[in-house]
């Protein structure tokens, strides 16, 4: 096969597979599953009590000590860690999102600081 025709076929290839992806992201399945992630996050965040917090984890504490030393963690640890998805992980990691304070004493036992224990 000629170059110019693998490279036809790789494109022919590549918009099936994105048609399929659409399709598949906005099938009743996927969008139950959306809705049932948003509920169950939305219920978790409701129901949190920011008093479960450890005195000595304050929102300095969780920026000086904690966040910084997130970019040593795989985003794949804290996606199980914390039930959020990879790219959520990834976008904490790099300080682009930042996670609920119901998250900060999990992401401190993550990266070994917990003075308080």
């Amino acid at each position: 096969m000629s170059p110019k025709l693998q490279s036809t076929f790789a494109k022919e290839q590549i918009i099936r597979a994105l048609a399929a992806g659409r399709a598949a992201g906005l099938s009743e399945a996927a969008q139950s599953q959306r809705a049932e992630n948003l509920s169950r996050r939305a219920i978790a965040r409701r129901d949190w009590d920011p008093a479960s917090l450890p005195a000595w984890l304050t929102e300095q504490v969780f920026t000086e000590q904690i966040q910084p030393r997130l970019s040593k963690l795989r985003p794949a640890d804290m996606r199980d860690a914390l039930g959020v998805t990879r790219y959520f992980a990834r976008s904490i990691q790099r300080g682009d999102a930042r996670a609920h304070p119901r998250h900060w004493v999990k992401l401190a036992e993550l990266v070994g600081y917990l003075p308080g224990r």
